[in-house]
């Protein structure tokens, strides 16, 4: 196994919006997440962030790296 540079750039495949979440986003509610194909192949699961309710399925978006208290999370916006 050997790590990879990803460029951050892929396609929303699809999107939902959380109005009951775990107790660490309780704040964000409601919050936006989605399923996005990278353009290396790989789908992954990732919040959406400025103005999600306006990016759609099939838009370019690109990958953001979020700091919360624990970690860090992806995060997509248009491109």
């Amino acid at each position: 196994m050997n790590w990879t540079e990803l460029s951050g750039h892929g396609t929303l495949y699809a999107r939902t919006t959380i109005h009951a979440a775990a107790t660490q986003f309780r704040d964000e509610v409601p919050f936006s997440v989605g399923i996005v194909d990278l353009q290396e192949g790989i789908r992954l699961v990732t919040g959406l962030i400025d103005e999600p309710v306006k990016i759609k399925n099939d838009a370019a978006v690109k990958l953001v790296i979020l700091s919360y208290d624990d970690g860090l999370l992806f995060a997509a916006k248009p491109a």
